[in-house]
């Protein structure tokens, strides 16, 4: 068997539509190749979901030994048709679970936008809640929003400069010669971006924006701050 011959046969031994001789064969030649088992794991991994998902009916208890009789049979018609249809239905179960990874990632991004906005709408609805403007060497509009009694903060940013490729903005929040981590964010043009903070802002007197390495920032910044803003307690 040949690697073409052999990659042509990952859908077909993930729908479990391989003959036994077909199997055993397929088998044989994965042992010395890792890169047809990666392949071979990523058709199993998405029939899994995809079946998991949609929870469909089993198939009737026949209905694999009938495929097995099909392909068995010499008549070369049978598996000209079978082949490209196989490598279609191989297709679609990837285009399928491609479908549903992306409509998964869309509602979680979704969620997030939503607890983020209903978090900032409690904060500007708390009598106690102050905004701090943030200044410095870079262009955009950068606002600290904070309620001191209930530890709630939130960084909303508009229209800020890229940081560059491989780089992130990360907020701190400063007492003294004490630093610590509020997160990190990338911009995005023409949409207002939101990066929570719970802490302890009665304890801080000052925020700042530096610019690191992403994509999760580092614990301690050896860099000047490109934004700073002083905090009413």
């Amino acid at each position: 068997m040949t690697r073409e011959e052999a990659r042509e046969l990952l859908a077909a031994y993930a729908l479990g539509a391989l003959t036994e001789e077909e199997r055993e064969a397929l088998e044989a030649h994965l042992q010395d190749s890792p890169d047809l088992r990666r392949e071979l794991a990523e058709f199993l991994e998405t029939t899994a979901a995809l079946g998991e998902a949609f929870r469909r009916a089993e198939p009737p208890l026949d209905l694999r030994e009938r495929i097995l009789s099909a392909t068995q049979e010499p008549a070369p018609k049978v598996r000209e048709w079978w082949r490209p249809a196989l490598a279609l239905a191989a297709a679609l179960v990837v285009l399928l679970g491609g479908l549903l990874l992306q409509t998964q990632r869309e509602k979680q991004a979704l969620r997030v936008r939503l607890d983020q906005q209903e978090e900032l709408l409690a904060l500007l609805a708390s009598p106690a809640a102050r905004v701090t403007d943030l200044q410095g060497r870079v262009r955009g509009q950068v606002r600290f929003v904070y309620d001191p009694g209930r530890g709630m903060g939130a960084l909303v940013v508009r229209d800020l400069q890229d940081p560059g490729a491989g780089f992130v903005y990360q907020l701190w929040l400063i007492r003294g010669g004490q630093a610590d981590s509020g997160g990190v964010f990338r911009p995005h043009p023409g949409q207002t971006v939101v990066l929570p903070v719970r802490a302890d802002i009665g304890r801080y007197e000052v925020v700042a924006v530096t610019v690191e390495r992403g994509p999760h920032g580092v614990a301690r910044s050896q860099n000047q701050p490109v934004l700073v803003g002083r905090l009413r307690i």
